[in-house]
């Protein structure tokens, strides 16, 4: 249990433009689109590969999930997956 008994209140759009910013220096590719399907490896419980609403698809080693309380690659892709291969967002 914390011994602290006070949190810290971050406006959420400022401080994902700076982490955008600084990850962008450093090399991130920063993608934005929607995200309509998730093709998912559940015997590693990995994401594959992403694909967006204007037909592209995206594969990477690493994703941020950045949808917020949708959690579409979080909640709905890798944790409620069950045992189907494809989940649509």
């Amino acid at each position: 249990m914390s011994t602290f008994d006070y949190a810290y209140h971050f406006d959420a759009g400022l401080y994902a433009n700076f982490l955008r910013k600084k990850a962008t220096r450093e090399g991130v590719n920063h993608i934005k689109g929607k995200v309509i399907s998730v093709d998912v490896e559940h015997s590693k419980s990995t994401i594959k590969q992403l694909i967006l609403a204007d037909d592209r698809t995206i594969k990477a080693d690493f994703f941020i999930d950045c949808s917020g309380f949708s959690g579409i690659l979080i909640e709905k892709a890798l944790h409620a997956a069950g045992s189907r291969e494809r989940i649509v967002g």
